[in-house]
């Protein structure tokens, strides 16, 4: 993502969604998202009554699934089952899958500590940390996206949460890889 040239003397006031601006950008790149399938970028989910806006929205028509970008592991945000409801009813109650990314710190569930893969610069914009460490996570959010993508789910709701504390994580961050997700249903 490019800095605008002003950015570069002035203090930056608010960095309004640079981290998922940059979620969204590689998702986009990797070419996993069908032209087929209704794919929505931070929208209402059409005919929906809640208003709510998923990062990354796609239709199948047989199931849905939503990307999230939860910076801090959204510690700071209540009610994300509200939330999660209220998607899920927004897209006709079919079955749905929730990958919820978090491009932040993390302690694994071997007690390794992770750091994010954003740092602030000198003006104050999140810019990525490690490039390796960040393709290594999407990498692996990519495909566990690719696998639900393929694959209707047998619940009504499944939730995965990657890169969360108590996430099963081993990278060598030139190629990580991921050991069991921590699901929710």
């Amino acid at each position: 993502m490019q800095v605008p040239p002003y950015a570069e003397c002035e203090k930056v006031s608010r960095n309004y969604k640079v981290k998922e601006q940059h979620f969204t950008d590689y998702i986009e790149a990797a070419g996993v998202l069908s032209e087929d399938a209704g794919i929505t970028f931070d929208k209402r989910i059409q005919g929906g009554c809640s208003g709510r806006r998923p990062d990354i929205f796609v239709d199948l028509y047989t199931h849905t699934v939503h990307c999230e970008n939860d910076e801090d592991q959204h510690r700071s945000t209540t009610c994300e089952n509200k939330r999660l409801m209220e998607l899920f009813q927004d897209a006709g109650n079919r079955p749905q899958v929730q990958l919820r990314f978090n491009p932040d710190g993390f302690t694994s569930a071997d007690g390794t500590r992770y750091p994010s893969c954003f740092k602030h610069n000198k003006i104050g914009v999140p810019v990525i940390r490690d490039q390796s460490m960040w393709e290594a996570r999407m990498s692996a959010h990519i495909e566990r996206l690719r696998y639900h993508l393929a694959h209707v789910p047998d619940r009504e709701l499944t939730v995965e949460q990657m890169f969360y504390d108590g996430f099963e994580w081993k990278s060598d961050a030139g190629g990580g890889s991921v050991g069991r997700k921590r699901k929710r249903s």
